[in-house]
């Protein structure tokens, strides 16, 4: 069990700094939109997942959530680049990175 456990975290980990989901997550100064911004509040009133928004803050059609009765399984990283095609697929020709998993806001607002 304790190995199992460990493996566990090890596997957690390498999911974060993986390169490829690392390219996922926005960077740089961001202001969202107010309509950005209630979408996000809606969002956190979910049972959130990932959210995901143009680069520009513009745009936030795409956000996953779980809904309770459905008991979810999994990690939020497999909703991110779904997340991401739905956001650019409504924000006309935007590119979109990952805003926030669960309540977490990962976009990196600084270079670090």
């Amino acid at each position: 069990m304790k190995h199992l456990a460990v493996l566990f975290l090890v596997l957690f980990t390498a999911g974060c700094t993986n390169p490829a989901y690392q390219r996922q997550i926005g960077k740089g100064p961001i202001t969202l939109s107010d309509r950005a911004q209630a979408s996000f509040e809606e969002y956190l009133d979910s049972n959130p997942s990932v959210f995901a928004i143009t680069e520009d803050g513009s745009t936030s059609w795409g956000w996953y959530y779980c809904p309770e009765n459905e008991g979810c399984r999994g990690n939020n990283f497999v909703y991110t680049g779904p997340a991401i095609r739905t956001c650019e697929k409504h924000s006309r020709g935007k590119p979109c990175k990952i805003y926030a998993l669960g309540r977490d806001i990962v976009w990196k607002t600084e270079d670090k």
